[in-house]
């Protein structure tokens, strides 16, 4: 083991104590209710944390794209869903393959891509799960609830090659409201996603899935009636933007160590962390233990801290953390993380999933 303070900067940190105790919290929560999390990987885009949350009970792994289930279905995880739509012909070949190995599950809201998707299942003898996309006010993708939503599924379910397995939708348009608000607007709009499981049901259809849910608003999908799957995953790491502006109360356990590089004035030191290595959507992260220091400015290979007191001891060599605003912008930046427990590194991290992006 070695000090993460001699590290090489900019470096990705992820502390396991506060991890372990953001995923046991999840774990617990779900322990206690109906629904069972299908952990979300793009956030914190690692093998090594998805490992941990399906030790401590998470039924699969939700992707938010198809080469990051390709990513995780070597690695010994054989329950995954693609939360998304799926299309080209690449795609569904590629699709069609990974579904040769493993339970794979993919969003539809498209007879087309469904007959497509099967087609390509068909080639190769695999069959793709099927979770109709419903829009419950996202209003990205999907289709409109209950009837429209229900025709899909019926004509999903009669093609072969694919397999219906239920539904999904996500709230995510109401996760930066007032606690109020947010859990009167995810009351009506997760109604709209049972009703229309309901309705497959009694239409004699079998409804295994409802899946939904994000950190933003974990505990109260999660107690919803009919939700059977969270999606959940900036949890385990945590950022400021969920923790702040969605008021998810999970730890930070993630940090960006980096290096003062100069002190050209007394009220501000520029750090060689800058855009490449701090994701900028959004907002500014943070330093972790300067109190009133504020990053005002990311450069490219630059970050400029403004510095509230001109006397403070801040001088080139010295180390600064900083807490992501979005997680998952930055992860992706780095090939690798550094887990460690206190002061010293314990371990080496491929980030996997890095540049999934198709």
């Amino acid at each position: 083991m070695i000090p993460f303070a001699t590290l090489d900067t900019p470096a990705l940190l992820v502390d396991l104590d506060v991890l372990e105790r953001n995923l046991d919290r999840m774990a617990a929560f779900c322990r206690g209710s109906t629904v069972q999390l299908r952990a979300h990987f793009k956030a914190h885009r690692m093998a090594e944390v998805s490992r941990r949350q399906v030790e401590r009970g998470a039924g699969g792994i939700t992707c938010a794209k198809l080469a990051e289930a390709e990513a995780l279905a070597p690695l010994g995880f054989d329950r995954l869903l693609v939360a998304n739509q799926v299309v080209g012909h690449h795609k569904w070949a590629r699709l069609a393959r990974l579904a040769e190995r493993c339970e794979v599950i993919v969003g539809m809201d498209d007879i087309e891509v469904a007959r497509s998707t099967a087609a390509a299942a068909r080639e190769v003898g695999s069959t793709v799960g099927v979770l109709v996309e419903v829009n419950i006010g996202m209003d990205r993708c999907g289709v409109q609830p209950c009837e429209p939503a229900l025709e899909l599924a019926r004509r999903c379910a009669d093609i072969p090659g694919l397999a219906f397995r239920g539904f999904m939708g996500y709230e995510g348009h109401l996760v930066q409201l007032e606690r109020a608000e947010k859990e009167a607007g995810c009351r009506r709009d997760l109604a709209l996603l049972t009703e229309t499981a309901q309705n497959c049901r009694d239409a004699g259809l079998p409804v295994e899935i409802v899946s939904a849910g994000g950190t933003g608003s974990w505990d109260i999908t999660g107690r919803f009636p009919g939700v059977t799957e969270l999606q959940c995953g900036t949890y385990a790491l945590m950022d400021l933007l969920f923790h702040e502006v969605a008021g998810a109360p999970f730890e930070y356990a993630c940090t960006v160590l980096s290096t003062v590089i100069s002190r050209p004035a007394q009220d501000r030191a520029i750090t060689d962390a800058g855009k490449k290595s701090l994701h900028a959507s959004f907002g500014m992260a943070r330093p972790l233990d300067l109190p009133g220091t504020q990053l005002d400015a990311l450069y490219s290979e630059h970050g400029r801290l403004r510095l509230p007191d001109p006397t403070a001891e801040l001088r080139p060599g010295d180390r600064v953390r900083f807490i992501p605003y979005y997680l998952e912008g930055t992860v992706n930046l780095y090939d690798r993380a550094y887990a460690v427990r206190g002061s010293e590194v314990v371990d080496e991290w491929p980030v996997t999933g890095r540049d999934c992006s198709h």
